[in-house]
């Protein structure tokens, strides 16, 4: 139970120093008309998605994701405090293709949209005078594309690769304390890149399923501001509600 709650403090402490934080990426295993799933994940953020199969190859897809809050209280030379607020979290919504034929193989590709906000604490020790820490916050939204294939390796047990590119327009910059435009932690560049690439593990159960996704970011940005987290990992469960409430012949 310590070794637990160590894990989760790390991986609070590292989501913190990083501006943006990747979400989790949400690759269901679709099979068939109708198959609507619900779940929630944990780990570099908490995530709560739904997937839901129009047709035989068509499906579309929705997640809220939240990360810690980041806080700041300074006081000011007459006395007062102010309070500096980073949220951490985002929406998105996407539509896509899957393969519905082969049982043994089992991939999906979708195109999305997805908006949120996102915080953090930036180490700018000897960059600017008597500030060892600048809070960041600002707002984003971004298109996305992404991509899985999953192999059936047995008894309703799924491994596979997954990917997904997400242009990023940042905006509404806020900082704890008032920066020049000709500061390097200034954005320089409001647009940005982002790559993912991961290994996802999938139970799917008669009502319910497990996940288990470990994922890498990467980008080329050179931007002080723009710090990644790299690295997500993330577990989680789901019900399959068209199979919990499909009545027996």
């Amino acid at each position: 139970m310590k070794n637990l709650v160590l894990l989760f403090s790390v991986l609070v402490t590292l989501s913190s120093c990083n501006f943006y934080k990747p979400a989790m990426i949400h690759a269901p295993v679709i099979e068939e008309k109708g198959e609507l799933n619900l779940g929630v994940s944990t780990g570099n953020g908490t995530d709560v998605a739904a997937s839901y199969a129009i047709t035989n190859h068509l499906a579309v897809t929705s997640s809220f994701t939240s990360n810690w809050n980041i806080t700041s209280t300074t006081t000011t030379p007459a006395g007062e405090e102010q309070k500096f607020i980073a949220k951490n979290f985002k929406y998105d919504a996407a539509i896509g293709y899957f393969n519905s034929e082969e049982n043994s193989f089992n991939y999906n590709f979708f195109a999305g949209y997805s908006a949120g906000q996102t915080g953090a604490i930036i180490d700018i020790q000897n960059d600017i005078i008597f500030l060892d820490e600048l809070y960041v916050s600002a707002k984003y939204n971004s298109f996305f594309l992404q991509g899985g294939g999953f192999t059936n390796i047995g008894d309703k047990n799924y491994i596979g690769v997954i990917a997904k590119v997400s242009a990023l327009e940042f905006s509404n910059f806020r900082y704890s304390t008032i920066l020049s435009v000709t500061s390097n932690y200034y954005p320089s560049d409001v647009t940005q890149t982002v790559g993912q690439a991961g290994i996802q593990y999938n139970y799917k159960g008669q009502k319910f399923g497990f996940l288990g996704q470990v994922q890498y970011a990467f980008t080329d940005s050179s931007d002080k501001y723009f710090t990644l987290r790299k690295w997500g990992v993330h577990v989680g469960a789901y019900f399959r509600f068209n199979e919990m409430f499909k009545k027996n012949n």
